[in-house]
């Protein structure tokens, strides 16, 4: 079964960090092998001013059964932000092993 991203709740998802507003746009959705986990390529958005953008980039695994629940899209938008506030560029976030 393939996952188009703007079926998933998370795609241009805003949310609110330290250092402003960014949008959470779903690049790609790949299932890992094995299990019901998901992996998602997301680019993270903040306007900069009226010509430029931030783009930032983060690999999200996740639970296919949470990413498709949309009540706990407070707990991962929460880990998103503070993966934004507390890191520098591109990076990964394994929402599995760490609970969602």
């Amino acid at each position: 079964m393939r996952i188009v991203p703007e079926e998933l709740w998370l795609h241009l998802a805003t949310l609110t960090a330290a250092n402003g507003e960014w949008l959470v746009a779903v690049h790609n959705v790949t299932k890992t092998q094995g299990d019901d986990n998901l992996l998602l390529n997301l680019v993270l958005e903040q306007p900069v001013d009226e010509e430029n953008v931030r783009l930032r980039k983060l690999g999200l695994i996740v639970s296919g059964a949470v990413i498709f629940d949309p009540e706990t899209s407070t707990q991962i938008l929460d880990r998103i932000r503070d993966w934004i506030e507390t890191t520098d560029g591109d990076g990964f976030l394994d929402l599995v092993l760490h609970g969602g």
